[in-house]
This record gives C-alpha cells, sequence and structure tokens, in this order.
C-alpha cells in the first residue's frame, strides 16, 4: 500500500482545505512531517486511518467532535478524502461530517462515506448505498488488515514504541494475537475443550444412567440382577403350566354348562311351537274357504277389466259429445264476424288520410318551435358573453392596481436589504471577535476549574507537609529512645557476662582461671524482645516517613503542574483577545452576536419575500397579459352573437312560444289518437280473421272424435255381453267385487298360512329327535363349579401378569446395562485420550499451542530485528526470546532479552537506556511491520509513517537509526517521521510543515534536493 493524496478540511486544526501529494517524496524515499507542539502532525496520521476505519491513529480521539476543527463555523464541513494505490491500482476512500445545531442547541452531527477505484480519473463506488460498516469491512479486505493490525503496521503512533519490547509474555501474547489473527488457535482449544466436556458429560451420564437402571430394580450390581431374572422365569414356568391344567377343566365344565342351557333352551322351545300349532290348526276351515273364493276372483278378473274399459269409454263418448255441440256454436259466431270484414277496411283507409293530414300540419308547427327555440338560446348565449365580457374587464383592471402595489414593496424590502448589507464589515468583525470569545470562554472555564483544584491542591500539598513534619519528630524521638535502650542493652550484655564467671574457669575475654570480684546484678536488666519492638517500629516509622516525604513531593509537583497550566491557560487567553477576559465583556458579544444572527435571519426571510414577491410579480404580469387577450376574445364572440340574435328575430312568427307549444301538443295528441283507431281496426280485422279458421278446424276435429267414440262403446258393450253370457257371471258380482291388490294380499295370506303350518309341524318332529339324544345333568352345580374355577384362574392370571412385568423390566434394563457397558468400555478410554491431548494443546502444564506458535512468530521478528540492529553500535546488540518466566505466571516462551557482545552476557531489556531502548523498539516495530505484511498474503506496505521518540537520542544513535530507516526505503519503500528534533531537519531535505496560526493550521512542502 502506497499513499497518494490527502485531502483533510474542518479536521483538528486544520480549517481551510489542504492537500499533501505524496508521490512527491518518492525520490528522496525519506521525509520528515515537522512543526510545533499541538500544531497538528498527528492528525495527518488520524486522518488516514479515519478515512479507512473511522478511527484515531492512537485511539486517544474516537468521536467526531474531538476530531472535528473548533475553529471551523457550522456551515463547513469536515472533509478527509484518502487516495492510496495497491498492485498498481488506485483507490479512494472519503468521509464528511455536517452539522447542524438543533432548538435545543444541541448538536446533530450526520456523517458521509464513500469507497470506491479511481480507473483512468474516474471515480467508480463500491457501493449504491454505502454504509460506515461496510466502508471499514471493504478497507480491511483491501489493505488485508484490521484496524489494529494497521496501526501496528503502518503507522507507529507517539508513545506506543517501548510497549511491545518491555510488555509481559501475557501482553505480548494479546499483541501478537490479535496482529498475526491467532484467533483460529484460540477457537480451537475452544472446540476441543467443548467437545471434551461433551464426552465427559456423555461419560458421566452413562454412568449415572447405569447406576439409575440398578436404582430401579432395587439391586446393588448387576449379577444380582440377573439371578432375580432367572428366578422369575421359573416361577413363571410353574405358573404357566398350573393355569394350562386349570383352563382345560374350565373348558369341560363350560362344555357342559353349554349343552345343559341348551337343552332346556330346546325344550322350552317344544311347547311353544306345539301350542302355536294348536293354535293354527283351529284356522284351518275357514283357510281353505278363503282359498276358494279367491280362485273365483281370479277367473273372474278378465270380466271386470272389460267392465271397467266399457265404463271408461261411455265417459270419453259423452266427454266428445259435449265438445262437439261447442264447437259448432263458435263455427256460428266466427262466419258472423267474418261477413263484417269489409265495413272494417273502409273504415281503415279513412284513418290513413286523416293521419296524412295531421303529420303535414305537426311538421309545420316543429319548425315554427325550432326556430323559437334557436332565437332564444342564441339570446341567453348572447347575454353570458356580454357578462364574461364585463367579468374580465373588471377582473383586469384590479390586477393593474395590485401589480403597482407589489412592485412599492419590492422597492421597500430591496431598500431595507441595501441598508443591511452597508454594515456587513461590521458584522463580520462582530463574527470574528465572537469566535475568539468563544474560544476564550472555554478556557476561562477551564481557569476557573483549575484555580479551584490547584487550590484543592495546595491544600493537600500543605497537609502533607503537615503530616511529614509531625512523623519527622514523632521519629527523632523513637530513635532517641532506641539509642538509650540499646546502650543500656551492651552495657548489661558485658555485665550478665561477668557475673556468669566461675572460679577455676577461663574467662572468656582474659583467659584468667580466677576471679576475685565477680560482678552482682544490682537492677533489671533490659528485654531484648521489647528492643527488637521498638527496633521494629522505628523501621516502620521511616517507612511511613519516606511515604509521606514522596507524598509531598508528588502534591507538590502537582500543584506545580496546575500551576503551570494556569498560567499557560491565562497566555492563551491574552494571545486569544489580547487583553484579560471579563464576563460582562463576553455577555455583551454574545447579545450582540445573538442580535446579530436575528437579524441575519431577518435579512433572510427579507431576501426570501423580495424572491416571492418577484416570482409573484413575474407571474402577475403574465396572466395580466393572457387575461387581456381573453377580453379581445369574449368582446369579439359578443358582437358576432349580437348580430345573429338580430337576424333571427325577423324570421320569428306571430305567435308566441306558449301558444305554439299548445298547439303542436294538440296536433300531436290527435295524431296519437288517429293512429292507435287504425291499429285497433286492424287488430280486430286480423282477429276475426284467425278465429273463423280455428273454429273451423276445430268443428271438423270434434265431429271425427265424437264419432269415433261412439264406435268403439259399441263394439266393448258387445264383448262384454258375450263373455258374460260364457262364463254365467252376473254383472252385479262385477261391480261388487274386490280390487286387484286385495285379492293379491287375500291369496298370499292364504298361501303363508299352509307354509306356516307345514314349518311348524317339521321343527316339532326335529325338537323331538334332538331332546331324545341329551342326558339331563344339574344345571345349578355345573355353574358354582364354573364360578369356583373361573376364581382360581384369575388369581393365577394375576400372579402370572405381575411376574411377566417384572421379568420384562428386567430383561430391558438388563439389555440396556449391558449396552451400556460395551459403550462405556469404548467411550471411557476415548475420553481420557482426548483429556491428554486438550491439556496438552491448552498448555495446562507447560507452553500451548498457541504460545508455541507465537513463539516462532517472535523468533522470525527477533531474526528481522537483529538483521536492522547489526547498522546500529556496530552491532553491539542483537535481541533475542528466552522460556524464563516471570513471578508465579504459567505464562511464559515470550520474554525478550538483550545479548550484549562487549561483556558476552545476556542483559534484561529494562537495562538499557532510554536511546538504546528507543533503537531497539525502532528495530522490532519495524521487524514486526515486515513479519505481519509477509503473513497477510504477501501485503506490502510501501510507506511507514513513526511519530515521534527522537528526542532521546544523541547524534549518533539518530546516525544509526536513519541507516536502519534507509535500509527500510530501499527498493519502493517511503517512511515519513513525525518529529521537532533539529538534527533530522539538516539530515532529511524533503518533508511536510505544519504552521500553526491563530485561525488554525496549514501545510507547506519542502521538496528534496
Amino acid at each position: 500500500m502506497l499513499p497518494k493524496r490527502l485531502e483533510v478540511q474542518a479536521f483538528g486544526p486544520y480549517v481551510k482545505k489542504q492537500q499533501i501529494d505524496f508521490t512527491q517524496f518518492m525520490k528522496d524515499r525519506l521525509f520528515l512531517l515537522e512543526g510545533e507542539t499541538g500544531s497538528g502532525k498527528t492528525m495527518l496520521l488520524d486522518a488516514m486511518t479515519y478515512a479507512l476505519y473511522g478511527k484515531s491513529s492512537g485511539g486517544q480521539r474516537e468521536d467526531l467532535e474531538s476530531m472535528r476543527s473548533r475553529f471551523a463555523s457550522e456551515q463547513m464541513p469536515t472533509i478527509v478524502d484518502f487516495t492510496f494505490t495497491i498492485k498498481e491500482k488506485e483507490y479512494r476512500f472519503f468521509r464528511s461530517v455536517e452539522v447542524r445545531t438543533k432548538r435545543n442547541k444541541e448538536k446533530a452531527y450526520k456523517v458521509n462515506v464513500d469507497a470506491g477505484e479511481m480507473i483512468d480519473g474516474c471515480f467508480h463506488p463500491f457501493f449504491e448505498n454505502p454504509k460506515l460498516r461496510s466502508v471499514e469491512e471493504k478497507a480491511q479486505e483491501l489493505i488485508g488488515l484490521s484496524y489494529l493490525q494497521f496501526v501496528q503496521v503502518m503507522l507507529l503512533p507517539q508513545g506506543k514504541f517501548e510497549q511491545f519490547l518491555t510488555s509481559r509474555s501475557e501482553e505480548k501474547q494479546d499483541i501478537l494475537k490479535t496482529l498475526f489473527q491467532m484467533e483460529r488457535w484460540s477457537s480451537i482449544n475452544g472446540w476441543l475443550t467443548d467437545k471434551l466436556n461433551q464426552k465427559r458429560n456423555a461419560l458421566d451420564l452413562l454412568k449415572q444412567q447405569m447406576a439409575a437402571d440398578l436404582r430401579s430394580l432395587n439391586e446393588e450390581s448387576m449379577q444380582a440382577a440377573q439371578q432375580t431374572y432367572a428366578s422369575l422365569t421359573e416361577q413363571i414356568v410353574q405358573d404357566n403350566e398350573q393355569k394350562n391344567a386349570l383352563l382345560q377343566q374350565q373348558e369341560n365344565v363350560q362344555a357342559d354348562l353349554l349343552q345343559q342351557k341348551e337343552y332346556h333352551r330346546w325344550k322350552e322351545d317344544y311347547k311353544l311351537k306345539q301350542q302355536q300349532c294348536e293354535k293354527e290348526k283351529q284356522q284351518e276351515g275357514q283357510m281353505k274357504q278363503q282359498k276358494e273364493q279367491v280362485l273365483r276372483w281370479k277367473q273372474m278378473q278378465q270380466l271386470r277389466h272389460m267392465y271397467q274399459e266399457m265404463q271408461r269409454l261411455q265417459k270419453a263418448k259423452e266427454l266428445r259429445k259435449a265438445q262437439y255441440i261447442q264447437a259448432k256454436d263458435r263455427k256460428q259466431k266466427a262466419s258472423q264476424q267474418y261477413a263484417c270484414l269489409d265495413e272494417q277496411n273502409k273504415s281503415i283507409q279513412g284513418y290513413e288520410e286523416q293521419i296524412q293530414t295531421a303529420r303535414e300540419q305537426l311538421l309545420q308547427c316543429e319548425e315554427q318551435l325550432r326556430l323559437l327555440k334557436t332565437f332564444d338560446k342564441q339570446k341567453q348565449q348572447s347575454e353570458q358573453l356580454a357578462t364574461a365580457y364585463q367579468a374580465i374587464h373588471k377582473q383586469n383592471i384590479e390586477w393593474k392596481q395590485k401589480n403597482m402595489a407589489l412592485q412599492k414593496t419590492q422597492q421597500l424590502l430591496q431598500q431595507e436589504i441595501q441598508a443591511f448589507e452597508q454594515e456587513a464589515k461590521q458584522h463580520e468583525q462582530l463574527k470574528a471577535d465572537w469566535q475568539y470569545y468563544v474560544l476564550a470562554e472555554k478556557r476561562y472555564q477551564k481557569q476557573t476549574a483549575l484555580q479551584e483544584q490547584m487550590n484543592k491542591q495546595k491544600q493537600a500539598w500543605m497537609n502533607a507537609q503537615s503530616a511529614y513534619q509531625q512523623q519527622q519528630e514523632t521519629l527523632k524521638k523513637r530513635q532517641q529512645q532506641h539509642d538509650a535502650l540499646y546502650q543500656q542493652f551492651l552495657e548489661h550484655s558485658a555485665l550478665q557476662l561477668a557475673e556468669s564467671l566461675q572460679e577455676g574457669k577461663p574467662c572468656p575475654v582474659c583467659g584468667s582461671f580466677h576471679h576475685p570480684k565477680p560482678y552482682v546484678a544490682q537492677k533489671a536488666a533490659v528485654d531484648l524482645l521489647t528492643l527488637r519492638s521498638l527496633k521494629q517500629q522505628l523501621e516502620e516509622g521511616k517507612q511511613k516517613e519516606e511515604q509521606l516525604y514522596r507524598l509531598e513531593e508528588k502534591q507538590q509537583a502537582a500543584y506545580a503542574l496546575l500551576k503551570k497550566q494556569l498560567k499557560d491557560i491565562q497566555t492563551q487567553i491574552q494571545e486569544l483577545l489580547q487583553k484579560p477576559f471579563l464576563l460582562e465583556e463576553y455577555h455583551q458579544i454574545k447579545k450582540q452576536y445573538r442580535e446579530l444572527i436575528k437579524a441575519e435571519e431577518r435579512q433572510s426571510q427579507r431576501r426570501q419575500k423580495l424572491q416571492v414577491l418577484q416570482s409573484s410579480a413575474l407571474q402577475r404580469q403574465e396572466q395580466l397579459e393572457a387575461s387581456l387577450l381573453q377580453e379581445q376574445t369574449k368582446q369579439q364572440n359578443y358582437l358576432m352573437a349580437k348580430a345573429e340574435v338580430a337576424a333571427l328575430q325577423k324570421r320569428l312568427p306571430q305567435q308566441d312560444l306558449k301558444q305554439l307549444q299548445t298547439q303542436y301538443e294538440q296536433q300531436q295528441k290527435s295524431l296519437k289518437y288517429l293512429q292507435e283507431q287504425k291499429n285497433l281496426q286492424l287488430q280486430q280485422r286480423e282477429a276475426s280473421i284467425i278465429e273463423y279458421n280455428k273454429a273451423i278446424e276445430h268443428y271438423q276435429t270434434s265431429e271425427q272424435e265424437y264419432r269415433q267414440a261412439q264406435q268403439q262403446l259399441q263394439q266393448q258393450q258387445e264383448q262384454l255381453e258375450e263373455e258374460v253370457i260364457k262364463q254365467q257371471v252376473k254383472i252385479v258380482e262385477l261391480e261388487t267385487m274386490p280390487s286387484d291388490t286385495d285379492i293379491e294380499n287375500n291369496a298370499s295370506e292364504v298361501e303363508r298360512y299352509f307354509l306356516n303350518l307345514t314349518h311348524l309341524e317339521k321343527e316339532i318332529r326335529k325338537q323331538e329327535e334332538y331332546l331324545a339324544k341329551i342326558i339331563w345333568l344339574d344345571l345349578d352345580k355345573l355353574v358354582a363349579q364354573d364360578a369356583k374355577l373361573k376364581e382360581e384362574l384369575l388369581q393365577i392370571q394375576e400372579r402370572l401378569a405381575q411376574r411377566q412385568s417384572e421379568q420384562k423390566i428386567y430383561a430391558r434394563t438388563l439389555s440396556a446395562l449391558q449396552n451400556q457397558m460395551k459403550e462405556l468400555a469404548i467411550i471411557e478410554p476415548d475420553y481420557l485420550r482426548m483429556q491428554h491431548f486438550v491439556k496438552a494443546m491448552r498448555g495446562d502444564q507447560g507452553i500451548g499451542i498457541e504460545r508455541y506458535v507465537l513463539g516462532v512468530l517472535l523468533d522470525n521478528i527477533t531474526t528481522q530485528a537483529n538483521k536492522l540492529l547489526a547498522h546500529i553500535h556496530e552491532g553491539r546488540y542483537q535481541i533475542f526470546r528466552n522460556d524464563d518466566t516471570t513471578g508465579r505466571s504459567r505464562k511464559y516462551g515470550l520474554e525478550l532479552s538483550i545479548f550484549d557482545t562487549y561483556s558476552m552476557e545476556p542483559r534484561n531489556v529494562v537495562s538499557l537506556s532510554g536511546g538504546e531502548k528507543f533503537l531497539v523498539s525502532l528495530a522490532m516495530s519495524l521487524a514486526l511491520s515486515m513479519v505481519v505484511q509477509a503473513r497477510n498474503g504477501g501485503i506490502r506496505f510501501d510507506c511507514m509513517f513513526i511519530d515521534e521518540g527522537f528526542g532521546t537520542l544523541d547524534e549518533h544513535s539518530i546516525a544509526d537509526a536513519l541507516a536502519i530507516l534507509q535500509t527500510m526505503t530501499q527498493g519502493k519503500g517511503m517512511i515519513g517521521i513525525i518529529s521537532h528534533v533539529e538534527i533530522l531537519k539538516e539530515n532529511i531535505q524533503a518533508g511536510i510543515a505544519v504552521v500553526k496560526t491563530r485561525e488554525g493550521s496549514y501545510i507547506q512542502i519542502r521538496k528534496g534536493a
């Protein structure tokens, strides 16, 4: 990745638009970013990271308000536009922030983002509707690094150089995990731990299930359960044998019982059927007579049908006769009406002549009416045109007057606007003063807060000083008391030695065996415990004195720092206002500024109103011109309509419209009456002709049907008389004879009677034969025996069911236990193997896989760093990784040490001087950047920025540092150094100078040789 162009506006101290073209430094490779403290050098790095990831380079400024310029007005948006190249492709990331103040005086920020590729100088966006998250993810996708990796690799922020070098193993682990994306190893360990927990849970669950199964059987072991199962099986076999024997006995008893019940049922049925048979035989004579009568009726059925047919023909003949007489009368009437047709034809012809005359008169009347209506319509239209012409004429006069009033209003507004604009310079000066006073007021508030804090700090300092002095006095008294007691202890120790001398034994001091005057103790000795306790109190007092002394120095330094900050703020206020800050002046300026804002709003309203009036005046003028054209058109239409009315008035008839309408209606009624009479005569004539034809046809048909009915009746009478004589049957018998249905019912009844009687006799003989074969037994004894067997069988079945249920439970549980034992033999060894593997991967007893991989990566980093360290201090220092632990922590393996070739011994990195530590840290940071680039898919960063750190180096160390950086810039590399050290300005010709002013900072480009 190589930066190409950076553009900022209203960002940090940069108010106006500033642009940096990084391609100017490609020749020199190494350039310097210089400027005063607080001028905004680091903000240029923040601009790059903010354009890509929406964050600052050092993580110090995260909110929009802290990164937006305080000098910029709300109308000026914050803009960060960053263009860079990756693998000869050019990309552009853009962010802007718009600010507006709500009614509640709160500020609202609207952030706009976009990203895309530059092709032939044209911007091709990646997204149609870009979102913050999608743009940041696209930046990570293109560059190949997250935000944390980017700031560690490309931007080496201020104060972060020594963080990686001097950090502990666990801190290095966190840094390296983030840079090298080691989350997959953590996730692998987590996944393995989850799998191990799952296996352990499954193993515990299996063991718990086996114990629960044994508890459900009330058994202590699986062997006891198997013995109980075998005993249950044997008992079930015995119960089944006893059950089968009882079932056989019950079957025999139930067979006898069923046979005796059947015998008693047949016997009862035999008695009933005998009684029924005797009852049926009593009706046998009556049924034989009924059978003969039915045979007689069946022989007479054909004659009765002939008699019924004759009666039907007699009725049909009478009906045809009546119809014939009626048709004859209708024929006579129709003949009379047909004779009157000539008179009706003459009447119809007269009506047609009257209708023709009435139609001619009606047409003349219609023409006169049409002429009158046309005249009235044309006259009404002429009056409407006259009214429209007068209205638009009046409207045009009013619009002319309004346009004149509108022009006067516009002139007044223009005069007010010009008067306000003449004071524009005064307004601008007031705004500028207000901006300075706003900044000064914030510093004044901070000054007030610092003054209060300084007063509190001064009081704390005085309290600490007083406590320190009191502790000194107390410690002095304790020291005197301790010295006195200690002197007494020494003296008493010598006396005790003299007191312990014995005659004939040598003195440990002089060796004499004779002791003429031994010492006799006169007072109590000093207690050694008391002396030690006083000594301990003295030591604790000295420690407390040291703590109070440090606290006093700390409070004094804090007070001095606050005092210096207060003085700096007062100086800043003096520089801003060129005079002391007064609240009365601030409130007066604030009041004037608010009045100016309101005046500007009124001015804006006047401008808007003037624009509206001008637009309205233009529209009104256009409407007036269009209305004048309409007025001229309406006047012409009115004059033409007036001439047409005069021409029509000459052709009007003498009668008025009402008389003509009355005459027209009368003629219409007369014509309608004549047409109705004519139509009535025509309908009557047609009806007479149709009726005459129908009457003739109906008369002929009725006469023919009547003669056919007479012939059929005569034939039927002759046939009936011949059959009656032949069968010797009287007509009275035919009339009283029942219907065919009744005859069939009587025949069926007789047939059923004889069939039923025959069936009963057969059943009685069959039952007599069956009863003779069966042996009689006592039914009550059989019932009692069957009940006893059922009771015994029920008891055995209940006992057997209970034992079978227990057997099934034991069988199912034993089967499950056997399966669980097999599963346990597989799961438990697998769990133990995996437990050993997971502990090794996690490093529970040593270095885990994640720490091992990080150690290999750290070796790669130290290898690259040693290549760079070979250029400084004649290759004196080499850095290496050791496996020593720090304290009680098990997180070891990532500690760093220095090998000093002068002493040929390893050293702790903390023992390096400030300048040496910076050079080693620089080499490690550059090496870390190279390894991270190589690990992330061969990503190459052709540009790197180093923020501060050179102020601690001497000239020789700076030369070594520049030698390292020159090595890094070989090829296409480019490095930017952010510093204010003068010697760097002399050695690095190309650079960017950030100039700090009261109106904000700006950028000057310094090109190399």
